[in-house]
Formats: C-alpha cells, structure tokens, sequence
C-alpha cells in the first residue's frame, strides 16, 4: 500500500511538466473546437454534432499524451520494457500514439459519458451556441432524421474500409480513421435517443412496467423499514459509483494504453486453448467467402476487446488493499477540487457578474490543471502497482540443478 503512495510522489516529482503541459493543450483544443461549433449549431446542427467530437478526441490524446509522459516514472514498467521504456521516435511515435488512440475510443466515450464529461461538453457549446441562436433553432440534438443515422452508417462503414485497406493507404489516413471511429460513436450516444426516444417511451407505457413501478411504491408504503432500505439503496447507488465504479474505470483507460506498450503482457492470453481451438475449427467449417471477412472480428478484438479485457485482468488480480488506497486517494482528489475551487473564490472576494463571466473559467482552469496532474500521475502510479503484481505473479524460481547448490535464475512460468 505504501509503495503507491510511493511510487504517486516519485511520478508527480518527475514527470508534472509534461503531464501539465499536455492538460493545458489538449484543453486548449477543445475549447477552440467547441467555438468553432458554436456558430453552426442553431443552423446546422448536424454539422456542429460533426465537430464535437474532435473536442472528446482532444482531450483522450491528451490523456493518453499525460500517461505516456509518466511511464518512464513507473519501475513495474521499466522493469517489464526494459530499454523500451524510452519513448520511440519519428514515425514509430507516431504509429504507437494512433494504435493506443484507435483501442481506446469506445471506452473513453463510454467513460466520457458516466463521468459527465459529455454533459459538460454539451452544456459549454449550448452556452455558446445560445448566442447565435437568437432563440431558435434546436441546437441540442443532432436531429432525428433519416441523415443522421446515414452518418453513423456511413462513418461506421467508413471506418471499417480504412482499416481493411490501411496497409495500402498513406500514413495521414489513420488520422481518418480516428475522425470516423469518434463520429459513429459520438453522433450514436447523442442521436440514437433522439431516433428511436419514441421506443423507449413505448416501453415505459407498457403495463408490466408500471404494475413494477407501482410494487416498488406499494413496498415502500407498507412498512417503514421497507421504505428505509429502498430510498438507501437508490442513494447508495450514485455514492457506489463515485467511489469504485469511476476509479476503476478510468485506471481501466491507463490500462489500455500501458498494457499495449508491453509486448509480454500485451500478449497474456484471455481466451483457454480449447477455446480457442473450438473457435478456430468453427471459423474452418464456414464457406469461403464468409470466412474471408472474419478479419472484421479479429482484428477489432485484436485492436479494442483485447486490450480492454488484458487491463481489466490485471486490474482485478491486484492486491485489494492497493485497490482501496487508490480508491481512496481518488476520492480525497475529487474532493480537494471542490475545496479548492470554494476556497479560492472566497479568497478572491465579491467582484460583479461581468467580471466572475472572466475569472471565474481561469479560476476553475488552475483548480482543474492541478488536479489532473495530481490524478493522473495516481492512475500511472496505481496501475504500475498492478504491473508488479503481474511481473512477480509470473515470474517464478526455476528449480535447482543438482550439481549446483543454489536457487537458479528466475524463469518466466507459462500462464
């Protein structure tokens, strides 16, 4: 437990001004995107939803720049790249950095989403757009035409024919690739309530929902106790999540970018040799033609599924008593930010509204700028504790050879 703490002070002391610096671009990108998307939004409000998610994609290569430029500070890591924990160069760089951002997307949106993330986003490029707006327009919601699910599809499809035929194309066309993966997913969670919000509201109206509704209100009127326990578990809930679900969620994104940079855990194997012998053999029997395009599977398990499920393998195998120190830190981090930002506008003193329109975002950016670091530098942290454990997990003393009285070098087991 004491060598997180441990290993937190040594990244932060090392690595806060690239960390820092990556916070403070990537916020400057997405605040630059989110004024561009602004003046379209009341007119065209597809096209603004088009934009929106280079925002989303500003801060994950900034997050992944952050976990990046802690990795030299992380001894499991090391130990485990061995000279490659030195970042590579050039085009090497820079096909390391797109693989990292193509497997982490999906996540990170659904990450992006629980924390409120995307909420913010919307609420700060509603604030703007309201100004063009002159009080019409819907600038909300991508709209709930035919055109956007055509641009999911087509982003989608898009997507898939890039990757079939990357090898091929020019190195600038992975960039395409990372705009199209954003788009089908951001444009999906922000159009398809709007598509298809008439369902849901069909499945609310059903009588097996309501006779639900009305048992749950029915227990809690009938006995104290009873009404006790279910208004504490719908506020447990929420407390749940804030304490352990969003944690583990985002040392779940470090794990993706940090599991991908070693090839020895990279490779850990998720799924049983007879599974995998079974799937084989299936895909063996199906025709030809069908059989051809099971690249469209493997290669977005090889490149997403699989990464996700490494990190969380790791994560799950770590000692449980790291896992509450790092829990706990997090939330005394969330917490120092709301302290923080409170304190500091008490010190500052009343001022007027005009005056709070400008200070108070560079107020909140210092706060923000702060935390993160301090956040990120615990998730690198918190992770390499995880590392460690895979590191001494696999690797085992060979026994002794007869003729020589000591313990031989240490062999890697096969898991």
């Amino acid at each position: 437990m004491t060598a997180l703490l441990g290993t937190w002070a040594s990244a932060l002391l090392r690595a806060w001004p690239a960390v820092l610096a990556w916070y403070l671009g990537g916020t400057l990108v997405r605040e630059s995107v989110l004024a561009l998307a602004a003046p379209l939004g009341p007119d065209v409000p597809l096209a603004a939803f088009l934009l929106l998610p280079l925002a989303v994609l500003a801060r994950l290569v900034s997050y992944i720049g952050m976990f990046l430029a802690v990795r030299r500070s992380m001894p499991a890591f090391a130990a485990l790249a061995g000279e490659r924990v030195d970042p590579p160069r050039g085009l090497a760089a820079v096909g390391e950095f797109t693989g990292i951002l193509l497997a982490s997307i999906i996540p990170f949106f659904a990450l992006y989403g629980l924390l409120g993330l995307l909420q913010a986003d919307f609420a700060s490029y509603a604030n703007r757009a309201f100004r063009y707006s002159f009080g019409g327009g819907d600038f909300l919601s991508p709209g709930d035409s035919p055109l956007v699910l055509l641009v999911i599809v087509l982003a989608f499809a898009g997507r898939l024919v890039l990757k079939r035929f990357g090898a091929r194309l020019p190195r600038w066309a992975a960039l395409v690739e990372i705009y199209l993966e954003a788009v089908w997913v951001f444009v999906a969670v922000s159009g398809i309530s709007a598509i298809f919000g008439g369902v849901l509201g069909w499945i609310q109206d059903r009588r097996i929902v309501r006779w639900g509704l009305d048992l749950r209100q029915g227990l809690r009127d009938l006995w104290d106790p009873i009404r006790v326990a279910i208004d504490g578990i719908d506020g447990l809930v929420p407390i749940l999540l804030q304490l352990l679900a969003l944690p583990l969620a985002w040392l779940l994104i470090a794990g993706i970018v940090y599991s991908r940079e070693l090839a020895s855990v990279a490779e850990e194997r998720i799924v049983s040799a007879r599974l995998e012998a079974r799937l084989r053999a299936g895909v063996g029997r199906l025709p030809a033609r069908l059989a051809r395009q099971t690249y469209l599977v493997t290669d977005e398990w090889d490149d997403v599924y699989k990464p996700l499920s490494v990190a969380g393998r790791l994560i799950a195998r770590t000692d449980v008593g790291t896992l509450a120190v790092y829990a706990a830190s997090y939330a005394l981090l969330a917490a120092l930010g709301q302290w923080l930002l409170w304190a500091l506008t008490r010190a500052i003193g009343p001022h007027d509204g005009v005056w709070w329109v400008v200070a108070f975002p560079v107020v909140s950016l210092l706060v923000s700028a702060l935390v993160e670091t301090l956040r990120l530098t615990l998730l690198a942290a918190a992770f390499d504790r995880s590392l460690d454990a895979w590191r001494r997990r696999s690797v085992t003393p060979a026994p002794a050879a007869p003729s020589a009285g000591s313990e031989s070098a240490p062999t890697r087991s096969a898991e």
